[in-house]
């Protein structure tokens, strides 16, 4: 790219030195970092060497890998591999009554300390919302019976 003259610089930059709005002192932006994507991809190379290095260190007593460990493996590790438990059928939703128990269930096993409560709570959520998609495919159905009683 060719390089501005002190002129052209002179027309983008107001009064007091600055540049006017919408002109960037450096219009071909920061170049592109290979560095990081090369470090990135090395890290990941050698991913299961790293784990069973941290591993090590935890047990012979370093105190930040024990820390790395327990906050960021445990936890994730803990919510998604830990099985429900719960009644759950393929018609779930489409009776109150279900609904209910599940969620007598899930409360059970919060107090319980069976299962976290951030874990219920997504489950809860995800069975409302299926819930109402249920509501809506009834809704439309009535509708369709409605139209073909109106339109006979």
């Amino acid at each position: 790219m060719e390089d501005k003259t002190k002129a052209e610089h002179e027309i983008v930059r107001t009064k007091s030195g600055r540049f006017k709005k919408g002109h960037s002192g450096n219009p071909t932006g920061r170049a592109a970092s290979p560095f990081r994507r090369e470090i990135r991809d090395s890290i990941r190379e050698r991913l299961p060497e790293l784990v069973q290095k941290t591993i090590e260190q935890a047990l012979d007593g370093c105190t930040k890998s024990m820390e790395l460990l327990f906050n960021k493996v445990l936890p994730n590790a803990r919510q998604g591999d830990m099985p429900l438990g719960l009644n759950i059928t393929k018609n779930v939703g489409r009776d109150a009554k279900q609904l209910l128990e599940l969620s007598d269930e899930l409360i059970t096993a919060v107090v319980q300390d069976k299962l976290e409560a951030s874990v219920a709570e997504k489950v809860v959520l995800l069975l409302a919302e299926h819930r109402k998609i249920i509501e809506t495919e009834e809704v439309q159905r009535e509708l369709d019976k409605l139209k073909e009683v109106v339109n006979k």
